[in-house]
């Protein structure tokens, strides 16, 4: 046997016990949330807190439940739990009605199957009603008895519904002699259908026109909606959810994952606990919110609310119009700007921390660039207007020294080996006499 949420399963006669077993199969749980501990717990009929059941026993993703003394100790309708605990505290629950009988089953012939027996029935009563219309007295009696033949067969199969927890039926979904027909699978009890809606599954609702849900109670509401998965809503018309705990309220939105959100018109989501709530925006990853129009956001916990702004990477913010972050954990910009206007930064980079944020490169929207460390450039410039290295100056200087050197060596040898002009000769008479004449050079 296999549970389902929302449908009630029989757990044997009062005081039975080690005849009836429950088989659960978790791998969906464990493939969402990681490696965790299976349990389930039973409230009694009377009893006010649920107890571990103890006959439990699990082989790799299947955990089977064989209900002992204590589980039939009491008669009457109960509730049991399951629940999934993970070392990183996402866990899971849910429950399902369970019911013990007073006494034994009458015996006799199983009944008969939920859709099988009536719907050949009701085409049985259907094809004697029609071969009895040449006799108006002995039609009207055969019609009578085919009627109370149906409810019988109705009674019955929803008896078997309710015990065997699977079931079958043929769901009307309009009124009138034209009647629209569709196939609900599941339980029946807690769903319900919108004009021309189909529902498959477990307590689930499809009350939008021409929606579909599937699972386990999940919804879709939204006009040409569908929903799959587990605790799914799809309230957005034309939207779609699925995956855990997703919903998808913008029109023509799309949300899958665990925990995801869609509420943004034209948003799409994935991953896990992120929210697109911009139109036409896209969040993805863990915990990402893209709540600016047209925004994006990806990696863990990020957030683009600039208008067509990107966020990405871990603790990043983008809160300007068209701005570009990514890293981790950078300086947000600090431009009085609102969301929807041009901020100081085009693209800025973290290279923070979780206890300190801070830029390893931001730039601005005239092309001015500002970096935390060096720059460092691999190739010689060539061109005019070509960014170069300490080193390449450095040589060029060495260089461009060297012939200095070497050209004042050059002028001073040839200032030696030039010959040299004469020497011009002054006289001045200084006086004559006795002393004769002196002539200065």
């Amino acid at each position: 046997m296999q549970s389902v949420q929302g449908t009630t399963v029989y757990l044997g006669v009062f005081t039975t016990f080690n005849a009836r077993s429950v088989t659960f199969d978790f791998s969906t749980w464990m493939a969402s949330l990681g490696a965790g501990t299976f349990s389930v717990s039973l409230l009694r009929p009377g009893d006010t807190v649920p107890y571990a059941v103890a006959g439990l026993s699990i082989v790799g993703t299947l955990a089977t439940w064989t209900f002992d003394a204590a589980d039939t100790a009491v008669a009457g309708y109960g509730k049991a739990f399951l629940s999934y605990h993970t070392t990183n505290a996402m866990d899971m629950t849910t429950d399902f009605n369970v019911y013990i009988a007073k006494n034994s089953a009458p015996t006799g012939d199983a009944p008969p199957g939920p859709f099988e027996t009536w719907y050949q029935q009701m085409l049985e009563a259907t094809a004697q009603a029609q071969t009895a219309a040449q006799s108006a007295e002995e039609a009207v009696q055969r019609a009578e008895e085919a009627v109370q033949s149906a409810e019988e067969a109705a009674a019955e199969a929803a008896a078997a519904a309710e015990a065997a927890a699977t079931d079958i039926t043929l769901h009307n979904a309009d009124s009138g002699a034209h009647a629209n027909l569709y196939i609900h699978a599941g339980q029946l009890a807690g769903t319900i259908l919108g004009n021309r809606a189909t529902a498959e599954g477990a307590n689930n609702t499809a009350s939008g026109a021409r929606s579909h849900t599937e699972g386990d109670n999940t919804t879709a509401s939204g006009e040409d909606s569908h929903t799959e998965g587990v605790n799914t809503t799809a309230s957005g018309a034309n939207s779609h959810a699925e995956g855990d705990g997703t919903t998808a309220s913008g029109a023509r939105s799309h949300a899958e994952g665990l925990g995801t959100t869609a509420s943004g018109s034209d948003s799409h989501v994935e991953g896990v606990g992120a929210t697109a709530s911009g139109a036409r925006s896209h969040a993805e990853g863990y915990s990402t919110t893209a709540s600016g129009q047209g925004s994006h956001t990806e990696g863990s916990h990020t957030d683009a609310s600039g208008t067509f702004s990107h966020a990405e990477g871990i603790y990043t913010h983008a809160i300007h119009r068209a701005q570009h972050v990514f890293g981790e954990f950078n300086i947000p910009d600090t431009s009085t700007a609102t969301a929807g206007q041009r901020g100081n930064f085009v693209e800025i980079v973290g290279n923070g921390r979780n206890d300190t944020r801070s830029n390893a490169r931001t730039l601005d929207w005239f092309g001015n660039e500002w970096l935390a460390g060096k720059l460092t450039l691999g190739a010689n410039p060539e061109n005019p207007m070509d960014a170069t290295t300490r080193a390449y100056v450095d040589g060029v200087v060495a260089a461009l020294q060297t012939l200095l050197d070497a050209l004042d060596v050059r002028v001073t040898e040839l200032e030696h080996a030039a010959p040299q002009p004469p020497q011009p000769t002054q006289t001045m008479v200084l006086g004559t006499g006795l002393l004769g004449t002196a002539t200065l050079g």
